[in-house]
């Protein structure tokens, strides 16, 4: 007796809903009322408003990005030939400078395979190179 009152009660959501996903009511035939074709018509209003806001919202935001990413392209592009790192060495006592020597990322990678380095020389060129350019153009081509 107990079981079958609280299914009756389990069953009440299932008669009044059209499924437990969707909270709209079941279909009673009074879909056709001029009220609800104004709910429908508002409804329908405010969201081409909001998908129009959002196209604008959308591309603005893209082309934002666009000229974030030529911008970082553009510091990119000097970064690998201006010098990352300047060397002096003194004499003992600091009177004189017996060297200097300036390195940039492109002056490195090529002393390195000078010296026969060739892992060294070839992470260098794909960590700070290959992948900072094919990263810039994934994100340009990218909608």
């Amino acid at each position: 007796m107990i079981a079958n009152t609280e299914s009756s009660a389990m069953d009440a959501p299932k008669k009044s809903f059209e499924s437990y996903q969707s909270l709209q009511p079941a279909d009673d035939g009074k879909t056709n009322s001029p009220q609800t074709q104004s709910n429908i018509s508002l409804l329908s209003n405010s969201l081409s408003t909001t998908h129009g806001t959002k196209w604008t919202i959308d591309r603005i935001r893209n082309l934002i990005s666009n000229i974030l990413t030529l911008i970082s392209l553009g510091f990119l592009i000097p970064g690998l030939w201006y010098p990352m790192m300047t060397l002096h060495i003194f004499a003992p006592g600091g009177a004189i400078e017996v060297a200097m020597e300036s390195r940039s990322i492109w002056s490195t990678t090529n002393y390195l395979f000078k010296q026969g380095r060739n892992l060294s020389g070839t992470l260098i060129v794909i960590f700070a190179i290959v992948i900072p350019f094919v990263k810039t153009i994934l994100l340009l081509i990218m909608k």
